[in-house]
């Protein structure tokens, strides 16, 4: 095991292997594991990697892949199921909250990704419902939903892949959450950084990212029905309070998910009105 440890921390020295970067965690390809990467936690230092060695973890969905733990140190370091495709939204979100990093070709990205998935068939979005389904099931993991680069996009096979589950017992304030449409809309339709996106495009280009996001929107909204994927008894601008609620306790930052959220919910008020 000392070796495998090894062959990890090797993998965070070298630039090629490093994927990205969320809030909590940083993310690296694993050269001799292809179909795995490498998780670690921010405040982890090269001692962790040696003193506490990878178990392995059961696979609580046998037959799907979610970027699901398969080893665990239990101090910061899992090798996750390797989930293929493009990230939606930001590769480092946290650094778009600055708005000195936050530049109109972020926002021109966005938009580009939007169109490109506005034209998905709606089984792409009803494949993706299902899979909250399953997720929902679990009594152990659930879905970080504020930020979109927690969903992989399939271009070639049209598909919405989740990925960077979450530990319940960790996220208290969620630990009981049912994910609903409000979930596959605010991923799909990068609702927490959408007015930020919004405000850094010309006029023509605000009016296009209205029109296809509004297409997402309906779509994720007819394929929850499709589905039978039932509301959650928490409402949206809940959820995102309760998620921001974790942040301030755990970063601890203040990042206004519940308000960000409700500011992109009554931009686009009609697709909403009447849930």
């Amino acid at each position: 095991m000392e070796n495998a440890m090894e062959l990890l921390y090797e993998a965070t020295q070298h630039e090629n292997n490093y994927i990205g970067k969320g809030s909590f965690a940083k993310v690296y390809n694993i050269p001799s594991m292809a179909e795995y990467v490498l998780r670690v936690e921010r405040n982890v230092d090269k001692s962790v990697f040696f003193k506490y060695p990878v178990t392995e973890v059961k696979d609580e969905f046998p037959g799907y892949n979610f970027g699901q733990k398969v080893a665990d140190n239990n101090h910061g370091i899992t090798i996750l199921k390797k989930v293929h495709g493009w990230f939606l939204g930001f590769a480092n979100p946290p650094e778009k909250d600055d708005p000195k990093k936050f530049l109109p070709e972020h926002a021109e990205k966005v938009l580009d990704q939007i169109k490109e998935i506005s034209a998905f068939p709606l089984t792409s979005y009803e494949n993706l419902a299902k899979k909250l389904q399953v997720i929902n099931q679990s009594p152990n993991l659930m879905l970080d939903f504020a930020n979109s680069n927690n969903i992989l996009v399939d271009s070639r096979n049209k598909e919405f892949n989740p990925l960077d589950l979450s530990e319940r017992a960790q996220i208290a304030e969620l630990k009981d959450i049912v994910h609903d449409k409000t979930e596959i809309i605010s991923l799909l339709a990068n609702a927490c950084s959408h007015i930020g996106v919004y405000d850094r495009l010309d006029t023509d280009k605000q009016r296009q990212l209205i029109d296809y996001t509004t297409i997402v929107i309906n779509k994720c909204k007819k394929a929850a029905s499709n589905t039978n994927l039932k509301d959650s008894q928490l409402p949206a601008y809940e959820k995102f309070k309760r998620l921001n609620d974790y942040c301030i306790r755990v970063i601890p930052k203040d990042c206004q998910l519940h308000t960000r959220y409700k500011a992109f919910e009554d931009m686009y008020r009609g697709c909403f009105e009447g849930q």
